[in-house]
Formats: C-alpha cells, structure tokens, sequence
C-alpha cells in the first residue's frame, strides 16, 4: 500500500513517486510548495468556517479512530470488535470484560475530551492520568513518576494556549506528538494517550480531526518532520473530504 499524496497547486497527480519515504518526499518540496499547501489549508478551513462546524465526532469516526490507535499499539483488535463493544444493550452490559470496557473507555475519552474544546475549557494532567488508567481498565499499571507529570502539565500548557495560525500549529501538533512517540511519557499504552492527546490539541487549535493509517503510521522509527508532512497532509484530505 502506498501512501496518498496531497496534490499541491499547478502540481499535476502522480509527481510523486509511490513509495519514496515520507522523509525524502517532504524534502523534495521546495519552501515555495510547501508554504502553498499551508495556504491551501487555510483557504479550506475559512471555507469551512463559513459553512458551520461540521467536524462532530460521528459514531462511525469514534470507532476508526479507536480501532486504528489501538492496532498502532500492536494490540490483537478488529474493528467488528470495536463495534460490538459500542452496542448498548442491558443483556450485554452483564458480560463486559476489560476489553470491552477498555474500547468504551477510549470512546467516552474522544468524546469528553470533544466536550472539553466545545466549552473552551482546559484540559488538565489529573484528567490525562485517568485517561492512562482508564485504559488500562483494571490492568496492574505502572504509576507515572514525577518528572512524567512536570513533563505533561508543560505539554498541556502549550495545548490549552493553542496556536491559531496554521502554520504554526500544525508544526506545534507535530512537534509535541513526535515528542510523546519517541520519548514515552505513559509507562503503557502510551502511543494511544498521544494520539488522545494530538487529537485534543488539533480540536484547540479548530483543524479537523484526522485518523492515521496503521500500516502507514507508525512514527517511532521516523522524524518529527515524517509527522509534520503526514500531519498536513492528512488535514488537507480531511477538507477536501468537507467542502
């Protein structure tokens, strides 16, 4: 599977070689490029502004999302597993197991975090330490160390004061997710955190939710540059997708 480039202004489809590595590929643009897909996103994002917020969090969006972060996690999941979990139904409620929980946990995680950017309030570190326990959903987990909790409160910091001009915050969106995937913070499960955590600071900074792929996304043995290109283009799909 090859990877879907975001088509640039006057740049014919199919420029890109299949395959080149994401690194290689966003080094080949020049700054000129580049500055145009940013600008290509704002225009998008006005367009969409002007139309209303149409970024809900669908059940259908809340499933992938999980199911695609967990799998990046190297979890044994599929997605009829996350949509069965999400089934509300008293008989089946008798018979959860932590797997199950662990799914709805994650959901109810998406949706108050949503919650939280709609009313324009911060998120804080004791909130972000029962997302980690929540999902670990009565696993014996490893407590965070102090220096871990100084580190996260500065993070978040950073995501409740966000960045409004595109450029500057999709390289902020970048920078702090490559930061959590290449120098853990959460002694487990900590790639899906970050991504809970990316997803959040996008909603702040009004981008649109996105969702990796995860056969394509695994950025632990790439650079915060492989995300920031990936970033981008993954939010420019989601506004061609919008307007």
């Amino acid at each position: 599977m090859h990877r879907r480039w975001p088509t640039l202004p006057n740049e014919p489809p199919g420029k890109r070689p299949a395959g080149l590595p994401v690194s290689a590929a966003w080094q080949r643009l020049t700054p000129m490029e580049r500055g145009a897909m940013l600008r290509r996103i704002e225009r998008k994002r006005r367009d969409l502004d002007q139309l209303g917020d149409r970024y809900r969090l669908p059940d259908q969006f809340c499933q992938r999302f999980t199911y695609v972060s967990f799998k990046l996690e190297d979890l044994d999941i599929h997605e009829n597993e996350v949509a069965d979990a999400l089934r509300s139904s008293a008989r089946m409620r008798a018979f959860r197991g932590p797997r199950t929980l662990r799914i709805r946990n994650h959901v109810a995680i998406l949706r108050s975090a949503e919650l939280l950017v709609r009313r324009g309030h911060p998120l804080k570190a004791d909130a972000v330490v029962r997302w980690y326990t929540s999902i670990g959903c009565g696993l014996s987990m490893t407590g965070m160390e102090l220096a871990s909790i100084r580190r996260l409160e500065h993070g978040l910091q950073r995501m409740n004061a966000p960045q409004l001009r595109i450029r500057p915050a999709i390289q902020d969106a970048a920078a702090m997710h490559w930061k959590l995937i290449s120098d853990p913070l959460f002694p487990s499960f900590n790639g899906i955190i970050a991504r809970l955590l990316l997803h959040y600071q996008l909603r702040r900074c009004n981008l649109p939710p996105v969702v990796f792929d995860p056969q394509l996304d695994r950025f632990d043995s790439q650079g915060e540059m492989d995300v920031l290109q990936r970033l981008a283009g993954l939010i420019l799909e989601k506004y061609d997708d919008a307007v």
